[in-house]
């Protein structure tokens, strides 16, 4: 199971509201995506309101936060899991 990138996940919600629109239920979309009902409502509340370009400025500022979690833990000698 690939993890999938803000930007892929804001692409697939565009999808997913194309499809509903048309009709086909949300177990479905999941069914076909390969996702679960609880995966797809979580990145519809985290992801459901920013447009691609949106998506694309949150990895990098993810990834600072993760290394600078990672950093302040070393620095207080904490293991950093």
């Amino acid at each position: 199971m690939d993890r999938k990138k803000p930007e892929q996940i804001v692409k697939l919600l565009r999808k997913a509201d194309e499809e509903l629109a048309k009709g086909k239920a949300v177990e479905d979309f999941c069914r076909e995506e390969q996702i679960s009902l609880a995966t797809y409502y979580r990145w519809q509340r985290k992801y459901g309101n920013l447009q691609v370009e949106g998506a694309l400025a949150i990895s990098p500022i993810m990834k600072r936060a993760k290394y600078n979690k990672q950093n302040e833990s070393r620095k207080m000698g904490w293991m950093s899991f």
